[in-house]
């Protein structure tokens, strides 16, 4: 009974902690001094499998803190994921095009690492969206325009 209780309690805790997390991404967000200081890109991905995954994916960058947070949100979940930034590349593919950007998000769940984004940017395009569990399954994602509803900013999955 105690272990049960004790897994309960670190669930109850972590819940806790995504809550702070995305409460604090939306305070600072909405307060005009810092709007301006914050981009965020949103991009709305589906895997089109037997059973399809939509999922949406956030990346705020501070440009005066060189700050970068992230989180995921499959459309059927309650919760946002939070999701650390491990690495970032950039690579130049034509002289007249914006860079192509390579970012690879840890997934953090109960403090124990269950997986990794890889995705494929340029410009306002994605062009790889990629998620591995910690048992190295792969899913692949595509890039869901359809769903992106630009006045809201979020994605509405239909």
């Amino acid at each position: 009974m105690k272990q049960e209780e004790k897994v309960e309690k670190e669930e109850e805790e972590e819940i806790k902690m995504y809550k702070n997390i995305i409460f604090l991404m939306l305070v600072i967000l909405s307060t005009n001094a810092y709007a301006s200081e914050w981009s965020i890109d949103i991009g709305c991905f589906t895997f089109n499998g037997k059973k399809p995954i939509n999922i949406k994916l956030i990346d705020m960058y501070s440009k005066k803190d060189n700050a970068r947070i992230g989180y995921v949100k499959y459309e059927n979940s309650h919760m946002a994921i939070p999701i650390v930034l491990v690495k970032e590349d950039s690579e130049i593919l034509a002289e007249d095009r914006p860079y192509q950007y390579t970012t690879v998000w840890n997934e953090i769940i109960k403090g124990q690492f269950n997986g990794s984004y890889t995705v494929i940017s340029q410009g306002a395009r994605y062009y790889g969206f990629t998620y591995i569990n910690k048992k190295g399954k792969q899913v692949d994602f595509e890039e869901n325009m359809n769903v992106y509803d630009a006045e809201i900013k979020d994605c509405i999955w239909k």
